[in-house]
Formats: C-alpha cells, sequence, structure tokens
C-alpha cells in the first residue's frame, strides 16, 4: 500500500527507518509481516535492512538533500501569449466539445489548464509582492522626491524588514515612470592654488575619526522674495553637518555668518573631546575665507587651513555636491520655498539629515548612527 493520491512523501529518519526493521533483523517478523503492518512497500524495506547490514545505521541515513527551502517563495511561471491563447480556445470551446479531446489536440496540458482556470483573474503571491511593493514606493516619492531606487529600497528594507533587491525597486520605479531629480553638473577646468593656505588635500578624502577633515561652504537660497545664506561645516568621516549658520544674504560675503558657524565648528570640536587633535579645514577662495580676521577666529586650535583652486569646485566635491541636493530636499520634501518659519525648516532639516536620511555611501545608515555604530563620540 503505497501514499494516498494527492499526499507526500514522508522523510523516515534513520533511527524510524531501525525501528521498524528491527523485528526482521532479530527474527521475530517477516518482511512481508511489517509491510502489511506499515503500509510500505516490500522492496523499500528489503532495501533498509540491506543498507543496515553493510554500514549499520549509518547506512539508514538520508543522504539526499532536502532541496532549496525558498522554493515555495519563488514566482510561478508566467504564461506565455500563445499559451494563454491555447488555454482562452480550449475555454471557448469547452461548451460544445470535450475539454481532454480540445488539450490534445492542442498538444496543451489539461492539468494547466485547470490551473489556468483556477488562477484567471488572481494575482500570484510574486504579482502581488509587487504591487504592495509598488504602492509603497509611490507613497514614499510623495514625500521624498529626490530619492533615487537604492535608496527608497535601503528605507522600506530597514522599516519592514522586506527582503528584495535593488533591481526589483529600480523595476517597479521603471514601470511607474518614477524617478529622482538627478543633476549632472559641467566640467570645468581647475585655476590656480592659494599662496597662504595651498589645496593640501588633494582630492584624498579617506578618514580615519571624525573631525579630521571637514569642509566648508556657503550656499545662497530664496523664500518669499527673501534670500538667505547658509554656511556649513561637513565632516567627511561620516557626511554628518557638525555646525552651520543662516543668515541674511550678503551673497556668501557676511562676516558673522561665517564666523559664527566657525566659533559654532570649534565649540563641538572641544566638546566632543577632539580639541588637541589636527582638523583640516577645506573651503574654496571666499573672500571671508582668505580674510586674516577670519583666520584669527581659529589661531588658537588645531586648525589646519587647506583651499580649492580658483573656479574648480572639484576640488571640495563633498559639499559641492551635497549643497544642491540639500537645497532640492528642503524645497521638495520640507516646502522650504513656503514656508514662513525659514529658520525652524533649515533646523528640522538639518536634524533630519544628521540623524534620519540614510546615506548610500554609509551602507544606508543615517551619518550620527553611522558614528556611534563605530563608537565614536
Amino acid at each position: 500500500m503505497g501514499r494516498k493520491k494527492g499526499g507526500t512523501n514522508k522523510r523516515w529518519s534513520a533511527q524510524e527507518k531501525y525501528e521498524i526493521i528491527k523485528p526482521i533483523i532479530e527474527g521475530k517478523k517477516s518482511s512481508h509481516d511489517v509491510t502489511r503492518e506499515t503500509g510500505l512497500s516490500n522492496g523499500m524495506i528489503c532495501n533498509w535492512i540491506k543498507k543496515y547490514r553493510e554500514n549499520g545505521i549509518k547506512g539508514l541515513e538520508n543522504k539526499r538533500k532536502p532541496g532549496n527551502q525558498l522554493v515555495k517563495y519563488q514566482a510561478r511561471k508566467e504564461l506565455t501569449e500563445i499559451e494563454k491563447l491555447e488555454y482562452e480556445i480550449v475555454e471557448n470551446l469547452s461548451k460544445e466539445y470535450n475539454i481532454e479531446s480540445l488539450c490534445k489536440l492542442l498538444e496543451v496540458s489539461r492539468s494547466g489548464y485547470y490551473k489556468w482556470g483556477k488562477r484567471k483573474g488572481t494575482l500570484n503571491r510574486y504579482q502581488n509582492d509587487r504591487r504592495i511593493l509598488s504602492e509603497m514606493i509611490i507613497d514614499i516619492h510623495k514625500k521624498h522626491r529626490t530619492w533615487g531606487y537604492r535608496h527608497i529600497a535601503a528605507y522600506i528594507r530597514k522599516a519592514l524588514g522586506w527582503g528584495f533587491s535593488d533591481n526589483l525597486c529600480h523595476k517597479c520605479c521603471k514601470t511607474l515612470k518614477i524617478r529622482s531629480i538627478a543633476r549632472k553638473p559641467p566640467y570645468i577646468k581647475g585655476g590656480e592654488e592659494n599662496i597662504t593656505y595651498p589645496n593640501i588635500i588633494h582630492n584624498n578624502w579617506s578618514t580615519t575619526r571624525p573631525l579630521e577633515k571637514v569642509c566648508t561652504d556657503t550656499t545662497i537660497f530664496y523664500n518669499h522674495n527673501q534670500s538667505y545664506d547658509l554656511t556649513m561645516y561637513i565632516d567627511v568621516f561620516n557626511n554628518e553637518i557638525v555646525a552651520y549658520d543662516l543668515a541674511i544674504s550678503k551673497h556668501g560675503c557676511n562676516p558673522s555668518n561665517h564666523y559664527r558657524a566657525m566659533k559654532k565648528l570649534l565649540k563641538i570640536k572641544e566638546k566632543r573631546g577632539y580639541k588637541d587633535l589636527e582638523t583640516i579645514v577645506h573651503s574654496d577662495q571666499g573672500a571671508i575665507y582668505t580674510s586674516r580676521a577670519f583666520a584669527n577666529t581659529h589661531k588658537d586650535y588645531t586648525i589646519i587651513r587647506s583651499m580649492s583652486r580658483v573656479g574648480t569646485p572639484t576640488d571640495n566635491p563633498i559639499i559641492e555636491s551635497l549643497n544642491g541636493w540639500i537645497k532640492e530636499e528642503m524645497a521638495k520634501d520640507f516646502n522650504l520655498y513656503k514656508t514662513k518659519d525659514v529658520h525652524k525648516t533649515v533646523k528640522d532639516y538639518i536634524y533630519y539629515f544628521n540623524n534620519e536620511r540614510l546615506a548610500y555611501s554609509l551602507n544606508y545608515k543615517s551619518p550620527i548612527q553611522y558614528r556611534t555604530e563605530l563608537s565614536f563620540k
């Protein structure tokens, strides 16, 4: 007696096999008696006895691999357009002719036809998961239109613990016609170095600790016909905005704006225990950065100055690229151009940037999360 139709084969352990054949080995029962009692085939029982006599109970162990346990989660095979058309022909003619005869005539699987009829109009597991993922992508894109597909995929994986590839997210975004706002800066030929503060970075941005290398720049944005200067200091170690200052714009030439931002940096450097460690501060050759008054603000600290070549933003690529993205994200995701409280909006965004915004270069961690996980202050 074999297994019932539609059932599954049972996997017997070595101990279970031994308990079944033990009466036969000890001479208490015959193999036919055991066959009648257990419902197992006589050939299987004799094979177990043979393996036991050759290698003992070890010979009864299952050597066959159990197979891929993730197969059940894979997508069902998609039917081709021709297969769908053949099943539709069978369905249309089934009222007048026998289904089995129609399947033989068209050389299609009868069981496949019945499965198609049962599943017709319903989504399989893969299609349903993709539909849910697409809905989530739409909701995220409405809030963060500057995010690319990798950023969206990392956010969903972190928030829900889902396991899927960036490529699947890219396909969904492509189907939904969702794209981030990409920026492509033009090529600019390099200029001359500053005599007082030469470029000692030379695009070597590798670091081993926080506040080892810091880059700074001022960017301008508008709100209700009023322009503002936002001066930021970004720690190259984890792209964290460690200090900033916002003021009414003077086209980047507001001394107070720069002095306040530098003093905040020095305060953070001292507070976090890096006062005696050298920090390279890299900037462009703006009028404020090259002034003696600005140099006097940090003369008593372990600050080493470095400057980009004239008209060469590629010498300061980290903050130059982030300036564009930061203004884009504040405008699209934080409603910067229409907000009535600019200072609060900028403060909220910088908190979001440091504590919540996932960065691809940091293995999709926020700057502060990346720093604290490495046990740095």
